[in-house]
């Protein structure tokens, strides 16, 4: 399945992404860098626009509880909005909606370019899937059940 299309940009001092398309492992770290680097720079906001969001594999949503997380402690709040219910549903699944901020806000129409995916090497794909189900896991221990064999392959097998 085709990963989704991101598109960002910073206007003022908000951090602005769109999800067109399935999120995934493919573009999430595309995703941490540009938040990081807005979480670390001027920005005192990020708004992630989920409305053409289709649907979120567990490293794409461990990638966004990480991003909420450090916003959160860094005061550059995060803003998931025009979350469907399907995406919702998932989140609530893993437990981790408490700690996400939804919204729902009109799409304005900002001058947005593509976010490109750096390639990455197959041990930097290797730690961006383990950090994210990591994060799952630190943020509902829950999980640890249902992503404990995928850690432990991950440090197991990356060289």
């Amino acid at each position: 399945m085709q990963s989704a299309s991101i598109t960002v940009c910073i206007e003022q001092d908000v951090a602005h992404l769109a999800v067109k398309g399935r999120g995934t492992f493919d573009n999430s770290e595309a995703i941490r860098s540009f938040c990081m680097m807005a979480i670390e720079g001027d920005s005192k906001k990020i708004n992630i626009n989920m409305l053409e969001c289709t649907g979120m594999d567990s490293t794409f949503m461990g990638i966004l509880t990480m991003i909420s997380r450090m916003g959160t402690m860094k005061s550059c709040p995060v803003e998931l909005s025009n979350v469907n219910e399907a995406n919702k549903k998932n989140f609530n699944s893993l437990g981790i909606s408490q700690i996400l901020n939804f919204t729902n806000t009109s799409t304005q129409q900002i001058p947005m370019h593509s976010l490109k995916n750096e390639k990455m090497s197959e041990d930097a794909k290797h730690k961006n899937i383990l950090d994210a189900h990591q994060e799952l896991i630190d943020a509902n221990e829950a999980n640890r059940p249902v992503f404990q064999d995928i850690i432990t392959y991950l440090k197991e097998n990356n060289s």
